[in-house]
């Protein structure tokens, strides 16, 4: 009887295998098939979009289909983000020291006609540049996603140590939500955290305009 059973299980095994397979291969088709279906309409409008590439560890900026940007990925860790693509759009950015312009105080005729004229070049007001991006930041999806960009801790000690111990204080909360949600059935919120250089998450802040249309490759 065991010999049957071996002998059955044997045989069927590799076809459990083998269909097992089919169906992933088959599943990667179609994710496939739609990043670049949906690239392609994206190309078409012409329109500025980006490409997150998770497992190319690249953040890609794209216009008609041509690249114009890219950023490495130096780290990512996606938790409850289904596999499945869709196309998302920028909702929200959100960050502690958000970049704001300075307030322009209207002046006086006296005081418009007294004051010097601005620099060849310049309307005489401070405009917002990179560098005045935040490195660490939140981007809300369309669909309820949320991307946390980081970047290597800068400044002072009292500033590297603060950031070291919140970024500790995080991994070991979402840690310990992601055990609890798997023991317990429940569905996460979807998020992704994405380490970038201080430059480039600078320049993702910059460029990431809202209602901008995104790709993930998770």
């Amino acid at each position: 009887m065991r010999a049957i059973f071996l002998t059955l299980w044997l045989t069927l095994f590799p076809l459990f295998m083998t269909a097992g397979a089919i169906a992933d291969e088959l599943s990667d088709l179609q994710a496939e098939n739609f990043l670049l279906t949906t690239e392609l309409q994206l190309a078409k409008a012409g329109k500025m979009y980006i490409v997150m590439d998770l497992p190319g560890k690249a953040v890609i900026f794209k216009a008609g289909g041509i690249e114009i940007k890219r950023l490495p990925i130096e780290h990512s860790r996606v938790d409850a983000v289904d596999s499945v693509p869709i196309l998302r759009k920028l909702n929200v950015k959100k960050a502690d020291n958000q970049p704001k312009r300075k307030q322009v105080v209207i002046a006086s005729e006296e005081e418009i006609r007294s004051a010097p004229a601005p620099a060849p070049g310049t309307d005489g007001l401070v405009a917002l540049e990179i560098s005045d991006m935040p490195e660490l930041y939140q981007l809300e999806f369309d669909d309820g996603l949320l991307l946390t960009v980081k970047a290597p801790a800068s400044g002072d000690f009292k500033t590297k140590a603060t950031r070291y111990w919140q970024d500790s204080v995080d991994y070991v909360k979402n840690w310990y939500q992601s055990m609890h949600r798997k023991m317990s059935g429940e569905a996460g919120s979807p998020q992704i955290v994405m380490n970038l250089s201080g430059a480039d998450a600078r320049q993702l802040y910059w460029s990431f305009d809202q209602d901008m249309p995104c790709l993930i490759k998770n």
